[in-house]
């Protein structure tokens, strides 16, 4: 398969690059014109040739179009009839406008009437709506005399300032009832100002002491109705006021006199006069005999004696976790084995070929665990920490290694049918210290018929900068490809090279 090369390019019209590589190409595909990079930016370089044609559009009018030398552009302008007016497209491609004669709805504005034009047998019945008057402008000239009957007006249309002044006689004109003047009653419990006169503003309001004990009904002072502490010691009868009276944690302690209060007589319950210790000097008290006071109560320090303690009462329920430590045993009174229940070490010994060990079997002794000259591991041996291997080392199965694994040798050989490897990059090169080195990945071939080894692969050039694909080498690659060397060539590369869109 031959390489395909894509243009950087466009679908959208009228858009150009906004900047190029020298000698770098760009598309647009809509408008099919050609862009190239120079020292001065992007030129166009080439496109097709449009011409203006005419076309029929799906409904009224005349569609002016653009036409390419291949295809027509799909860049278009309109052309819509418009009042009294008619766009057609003629056989030929010419364009025809035609007057209607007509005049459309709301094509005749004020502009386009005499004076006067409109009568009243122009107007259709019902033929005045919001929309065909301006806003006031229909005068009273306009209307003829008794014309607007009830039917006329809008519910709620009839506002104050349509109502003449005086025009409107209460008790003529208004049903229901109203007040002519307002007076009190003889009483002087009522003030009344400003009555009597029209549109007055009538105030009315109680004389001082116009309400008295007669005009309040049984039981009407409420609650409610007195203010907040407004009723004083000396109107609640003495000796009234009841436990029923008395709110829930009502009566605090500056509401009951010193020592008014007789412990016995006037509590119930059990109560205690003095803490004391009974002169063992077991206990500590501490203001056990004040009235009101705190009294505290404490162990004395070494209190409790061995004469206190039932033999054999304390077990293993009475003693803390890790209570019992080294100075509370006597020496020697724990024998292994008897005493203690679980596993211990008599004495340690090794394995031939695997472990050493010295000092085993005597109390307190110190042992030594080593590992002999030659070790034998007959199952899977786990390192925790480096492994320094001096000599040569076989591995007979398989080699995991979790961390990194640096080979400095001069030849690293895998014979290996696959290799994988979970990074996405190869770093070549690694110590090239500077842009000496040729730097790639080349494979040996034989060729077909003469046997003949060859080399193939592809690198960077460190004397120009160049990716290049080779085949064809007679000699191995070092730290440079030969491109000297006489069966040197460049390798086809079928590949998709593609520009990218702007």
């Amino acid at each position: 398969m031959a390489s395909i090369i894509k243009l950087k390019r466009s679908s959208t019209g009228g858009s150009v690059p906004g900047s190029l590589q020298t000698g770098e190409i760009a598309v647009n595909l809509f408008d099919r014109r050609l862009y190239v990079g120079n020292s001065t930016g992007v030129t166009a370089v080439g496109g097709e040739d449009f011409k203006l044609t005419t076309q029929n559009p799906t409904s009224g009018g005349v569609y002016l179009k653009l036409l390419g030398e291949t295809a027509s552009s799909s860049n278009t302008v309109l052309l819509r009839a418009g009042d009294g007016m008619t766009v057609s497209r003629e056989g030929n491609g010419s364009i025809t406008f035609t007057s209607t004669g007509s005049v459309a709805d709301g094509a005749v504005t004020t502009a386009k009437l005499a004076d006067g034009a409109v009568t009243a047998a122009k107007i259709a019945s019902n033929g005045l709506t919001a929309n065909t008057y301006g806003a006031k402008s229909v005068g009273t000239a306009a209307i003829a005399d008794a014309a607007i009957t009830s039917a006329k007006i809008a519910a709620g249309g009839i506002t104050a300032n349509a109502i003449g002044n005086d025009s409107v006689a209460l008790g003529t004109k208004t049903t229901g009832n109203y007040v002519a003047t307002i007076a009190d009653s003889g009483s002087s419990q009522i003030t009344v100002n400003n009555s009597g006169s029209e549109t007055a503003a009538v105030t009315l309001g109680l004389t001082a002491g116009g309400v008295g004990t007669t005009e309040l009904a049984d039981g009407a002072v409420t609650g409610a109705k007195l203010a907040s502490k407004t009723v004083a010691a000396n109107a609640i009868v003495d000796g009234t006021i009841t436990s029923a009276q008395i709110s829930a944690g009502g009566i605090t302690a500056n509401a009951i006199g010193n020592d008014s209060v007789a412990l016995g007589t006037k509590t119930t319950g059990n109560y205690v006069a003095t803490l004391a210790d009974s002169g063992s000097s077991e206990f500590t008290v501490t203001n056990g005999s004040t009235e009101g006071g705190a009294a505290t109560l404490a162990l004395a320090s070494k209190g409790i004696t061995a004469s206190k303690i039932a033999d054999g009462t304390i077990t293993s329920a009475q003693i803390s976790a890790g209570g019992v430590t080294a100075n509370a045993i006597g020496n020697d009174s724990v024998a292994l084995g008897t005493k203690t229940s679980g596993n211990y070490v008599a004495t340690i010994s090794g394995t031939a070929n695997e472990i050493t060990v010295s000092g085993s079997g005597s109390e307190t002794a110190a042992v030594t665990l080593g590992l002999p000259d030659d070790v034998t591991v007959t199952a899977q041996l786990n390192v925790g920490e480096n492994l320094v291997v001096t000599g040569n080392t076989s591995i007979g199965g398989d080699l995991q290694v979790d961390g990194d694994l640096t080979v400095t040798g001069a030849t690293t050989y895998l014979s290996t049918s696959t290799v994988y490897t979970d990074d996405g990059m190869f770093k070549l090169s690694a110590n090239n210290a500077g842009d000496v080195t040729d730097t790639g990945i080349y494979a040996k071939y034989v060729v077909s018929g003469n046997s003949a080894v060859q080399y193939t692969g592809y690198f960077r050039d460190a004397t120009d900068g160049a990716f290049k694909f080779y085949t064809g080498l007679d000699a191995e690659p070092t730290a440079t490809v030969n491109t000297a060397d006489t069966g040197y060539t460049l390798a086809q590369v079928d590949a998709i090279i593609d520009g990218g869109t702007y």
